[in-house]
């Protein structure tokens, strides 16, 4: 239940946000949230899909991101989130999330 109320969160801010122009999956141990941010406004699900860029972390460390408390750069420097593919797309939505 935790990822849908994520999924929710996410779904609200990027709705206000411009497209990120590609797309990106953060991946928790209970599922995936995908962002196609190829179309506008930016579609958010639950579908496993490939992306352009993947984002690895807990979801605890993802809430921690949302919420100003936790540092994306830090926590990947201490191997708590992990980026696969596109890094310019993990730093797009890093400042889409964060502002």
């Amino acid at each position: 239940m935790e990822l849908n109320s994520f999924t929710e969160k996410v779904k609200e801010i990027v709705a206000s946000k411009p497209s990120l122009g590609s797309t990106l999956k953060f991946v928790f141990e209970e599922g995936v949230i995908f962002i196609d941010g190829t179309v506008e406004p930016s579609v958010v699900s639950n579908e496993d899909k490939e992306a352009a860029c993947e984002i690895h972390v807990s979801m605890d460390d993802a809430r921690a991101f949302l919420a100003g408390q936790l540092n994306p750069i830090e926590a990947m420097m201490e191997g708590n989130l992990k980026i696969e593919g596109d890094v310019a797309v993990a730093m797009k939505v890093v400042e889409i999330m964060t502002t």
